[in-house]
């Protein structure tokens, strides 16, 4: 009996000391100074690959997803898994053409991800915006007209060109602080991304 207390007294002892021994981060005197430093890391953040769960709710209709996605630079590879009967699509592309692979292995092509599933699922989903959205960044080709940072030098809210994006949690990846869970809405279309992890491509 001494020899369990023993050793689960020691379990505990090692765990606190383990999570005393983590920094903690800290509030920064200045977050817009933190942000701009932290802006031109993240934009050299351009090969990885998360995975995750997509909620995306659409007037009436909603779907919950497995989420797995690549980026290497401008090209991508977003897989959707379980939205639909047929099990999932897959949507392989980059800035100048885009191919959706369904279940059932039929393919369709479009010069965009955003004209692709608008024409197939009637989805109003800015592909384009959330690969910048999904590091913590603005979207690069479009003006914003809000931005908030935590008080950590983050982005905690954005509106852009009619969406409202929410960052509600971060991680770490590498030398980054990378999203976790970021809420979109639209008048038309909310989107839920929640990340569970971050990795380099192999």
């Amino acid at each position: 009996m001494l020899t369990i207390r023993a050793y689960f007294i020691t379990i505990v002892v090692l765990t606190v000391a383990a999570c005393s021994s983590i920094p903690q981060q800290q509030p920064v005197d200045d977050p817009n100074l933190v942000w701009q430093t932290r802006q031109k890391q993240l934009l050299t953040l351009k090969q990885w690959k998360i995975k995750g769960r997509a909620f995306i709710q659409q007037n009436s209709d909603a779907w919950n997803a497995g989420l797995r996605w690549q980026q290497n630079d401008n090209h991508y590879q977003i897989k959707l898994l379980g939205p639909f009967a047929q099990g999932g699509i897959n949507l392989n592309g980059n800035s100048e053409s885009v191919v959706l692979t369904l279940d059932d292995g039929r393919q369709i092509v479009a010069n965009s991800a955003e004209s692709l599933l608008a024409e197939t699922f009637s989805w109003q989903l800015p592909i384009s915006a959330l690969q910048d959205w999904v590091r913590g960044l603005p979207y690069a080709k479009q003006d914003y007209q809000e931005l908030q940072l935590d008080p950590y030098g983050r982005i905690s809210f954005l509106s852009q060109q009619g969406w409202q994006i929410k960052f509600l949690r971060y991680g770490s990846f590498g030398i980054h602080s990378v999203p976790e869970k970021i809420f979109i809405s639209h008048p038309d279309i909310n989107v839920r991304i929640v990340i569970s992890s971050w990795n380099n491509l192999s």
